[in-house]
């Protein structure tokens, strides 16, 4: 029968120790054998590793290797006849066969994918002698991953590069410098190379592997990364740009990298040495900015500065930068402000901004500045900036403060007053102290003033006023934001119009303007109709009244004064001259035919329209016309009309549509 194994080393389950030679001479009976080599084989097909503490008769060229690993068996089982294999990793041969033997193939040449440590497992079809050979090699194949050895390397001064291996996976490690030049060193080792010139270098570092291996193969295995690197001739300087005082407890440091360098922030301690705060390894080229806290920056200053190193131990510092302590204190009418700042010898001056604008610009050793260009009680912020020779800035942090002051404001200039709409309207430039309250006081015809308003504009109108019945001054005084009240203005007086008239004309008189502190230049009296149009104007000088004749032309004329001096211009109240609607009628006319007092006509001034009718002796309307031009011319229905006495009753209607009505007697004479 086929599979026929009489050795008890091929039998798992009857191996019981050491086996001697007469042991290895005994069969037992043919039934037990058939029995016990069947319950054998399907322990043996179930469990591969039964077998496992007897010697193998096969072996593979490598046992061990790199990922993918790919070994050759050396058969060594003469007795077996178309042997298996399962490589133990779990490769699928013959997926349409049952479990296990689809993880069998008769190749001896098989590749390893996965890192790992693999038992190999031998099966026979025949066996025609027994040789005591075991048909499993466990733990016998170990593939290795082979991850990127990790590495740095670091630029030093003096075109310097040093490689420091920072894993421990391979066993050791060949450095290629990418100059012809290879070093191979152990486990987390430096090596370091020095270069004739700047030029790029690619350095590629490869893990290493010991392989074992009975052909002629490679040693070694692994896998190798790549860096490139320039050399550098010397560390740059670092170049600080500002710092910046942030609050009471930090400040913002920033400072110019170059790629590939790395810096730290380095501060200043109380024995004079400098102690690092912050650290940047292999920056990128650009501004770098750190925050540093933990400190106390309104009551002292600190001294920084940025130093480049490299990884063989060479250090270069930038200049020392200090942060400014800033103090501000309102003082009457001023703000006085001290500051402080360790001394280092590249400062070059001090810049003091006030709400972010620049206000003035000291030296160095400046360490005060009062500014009396303040208002009460504005808010101010102040900071102080130190500019360095190496073109760092240090500022300070903003300090805010109110101004304060006890002085009398000054009185208010530039008062104007003029009357508008019949009211007199005040005006003035508000004084350069913030916010203001103003009061108003107001004296008629010569009285004592008395208050009339308080606002906090810069114009009023006192519309309880009547320029046109009394003359007016006015004073105004003013409580600036700090209360502090100011001295009373000058008086301001508007000019007051009056007009007298006569059958002739009108009289115009006026008071002078007061107080414009440039004097006036002069009057002119403008006159206009009832809607306002300009009728004319009539330069008076300096001078305070003029006669203007009778207009007979308008039935009410208006006047105003119109003052004016260096930036002044101002205006008297306005006065309405209106005179009554004027009608004349001869007594008697005689319409004869020649041409003098032929027809009856009215005559006047003012007159809009006007009705005439004509009566005689007994009250019949005998002649009746809206025209004023034509008049009666004495006959009643084209027949002269009898001579004697007749009444003429005229309804006329003025220019400012008032009506009158007037009667006349008329005699018509033949």
């Amino acid at each position: 029968m086929g599979n026929h194994f009489c050795h008890a080393d091929a039998i798992p389950f009857l191996q019981s120790g050491v086996i001697s030679q007469n042991d290895k001479n005994f069969c037992p009976p043919d039934g037990l054998v058939k029995l016990s080599l069947l319950f054998g084989i399907l322990l043996f097909l179930l469990l591969p590793s039964a077998g496992a503490s007897a010697q193998a008769c096969f072996g593979a060229n490598i046992t061990r290797g790199c990922a993918p690993l790919t070994v050759t068996i050396d058969d060594k089982c003469a007795a077996l006849l178309v042997p298996f294999y399962n490589y133990g990793d779990g490769t699928v041969f013959n997926p349409n066969a049952p479990v296990p033997d689809r993880f069998r193939t008769t190749a001896k040449t098989h590749t390893y994918t996965r890192p790992g440590i693999y038992t190999v497992t031998q099966y026979g079809t025949k066996i025609s002698e027994p040789t005591g050979d075991s048909l499993q090699k466990p733990r016998y194949i170990e593939v290795l991953a082979i991850p990127p050895p990790a590495f740095t390397a670091n630029t030093c001064s003096g075109r310097t590069v040093r490689v420091q291996i920072t894993d421990n996976v391979y066993e050791s490690y060949l450095i290629d410098f990418g100059n012809g030049v290879t070093q191979t060193v152990g486990r987390n080792a430096v090596a370091s190379q020095t270069y004739p010139d700047v030029t790029e270098r690619t350095i590629r570092v490869t893990g290493q592997y010991t392989v074992v291996r009975s052909d002629p193969g490679p040693a070694l295995c692994g896998a190798g990364a790549s860096v490139s690197v320039t050399p550098v001739a010397a560390l740059p300087r670092p170049q600080i740009l500002a710092l910046r005082v942030q609050n009471a407890t930090s400040a913002q440091l920033i400072f110019q990298a170059e790629g590939g360098f790395s810096y730290r922030i380095e501060q200043r301690n109380a024995a004079g040495g400098f102690g690092p705060v912050a650290t940047f390894e292999n920056t990128t080229a650009g501004p770098v900015t750190q925050v540093i806290g933990n400190l106390a920056t309104a009551s002292q200053p600190y001294t920084f500065r940025v130093t480049a190193f490299d990884a063989c131990g060479n250090t270069l510092s930038s200049e020392e930068i200090s942060t400014i302590v800033l103090g501000v204190t309102a003082a009457d009418s001023r703000n006085e402000l001290r500051w402080q700042v360790n001394a280092t010898s590249a400062l070059n001056r001090f810049d003091v901004f006030s709400n972010n604008a620049l206000r003035v610009t000291s030296e160095a050793g400046q360490t005060n500045y009062t500014d009396n260009e303040v208002r009460c009680p504005e808010q101010y912020c102040y900071r102080i900036e130190a500019s360095f020779a190496g073109g760092a800035v240090s500022a300070s942090d903003l300090v805010c403060v109110n101004a304060t002051s006890t002085r009398q404001p000054p009185a208010l200039q530039n008062l104007t007053v003029t009357v508008t709409d019949g009211l007199p309207v005040l005006t003035w430039t508000a004084p350069n102290t913030g916010r203001n309250e103003y009061f108003i006081t107001r004296s008629a015809n010569g009285g004592a003033f008395q208050p009339v308003g308080r606002i906090t504009e810069t114009t009023f109108t006192d519309r309880n006023a009547r320029p046109d019945a009394a003359g007016y001054c006015y004073q105004v005084t003013y409580q600036d934001a700090c209360n502090n009240l100011s001295a009373s203005s000058a008086e301001i007086c508007p000019v007051r119009l009056t007009v007298q008239t006569s059958e002739t004309g009108n009289g115009l008189s006026w008071s002078p303007y007061r107080t414009w502190p440039g004097g006036i230049n002069g009057y002119t009296v403008e006159k206009r109709t009832a809607a306002g149009q300009l009728l004319g104007t009539r330069n008076a000088g300096t001078a305070t009244g003029t006669v203007d004749g009778l207009d007979t032309v308008n039935q009410v004329v208006l006047y105003r004064i119109l003052v004016t001096g260096n930036g002044l211009v101002g205006y008297s109240n306005e006065v309405e001259v209106r005179r009554p609607i004027r009608i004349f009628l001869p007594q008697a006319f005689t319409p004869n035919g020649d041409r003098t007092n032929d027809r009856l006509v009215v005559k006047g001034l003012f007159i809009s329209r006007l009705r005439m009718i004509i009566y005689d002796r007994w009250g019949k309307a005998v002649f009746a016309s809206d025209n004023r031009d034509t008049g009666w011319d004495g006959t009643i229905n084209g027949v002269p009309a009898p001579a004697g006495t007749y009444v003429c009753l005229i309804s006329a209607t003025d220019q400012t549509g008032g009506q009158t009505t007037h009667r006349f007697g008329v005699l018509l004479i033949r």
